[in-house]
């Protein structure tokens, strides 16, 4: 997993386009800050390597895990 700050085209305007959610939303202003935060937590390791699990007796960390790592003050 990564995250990457990018500018992107409105997935609205793609012919694929079915559907999305909002999860939130950065005010302009504050988007240098929140790049910031999120790039400084670090991604989990490498959990598979194909179907076979490298860290059995850890658990799983899924991405919605790995954003609630954010400071809950900023």
């Amino acid at each position: 997993m990564t995250y990457e700050a990018k500018t992107a085209r409105r997935p609205e305007d793609a012919n694929t386009f079915i559907s999305k959610s909002q999860l939130g939303w950065v005010d302009v202003e504050d988007y240098g800050r929140a790049n910031n935060i999120y790039s400084g937590i670090p991604p989990p390791k490498k959990q598979f390597h194909g179907s076979k699990r490298l860290y059995p007796k850890e658990s799983l960390r899924r991405c919605q895990e790995w954003v609630q790592d954010l400071p809950k003050d900023q």
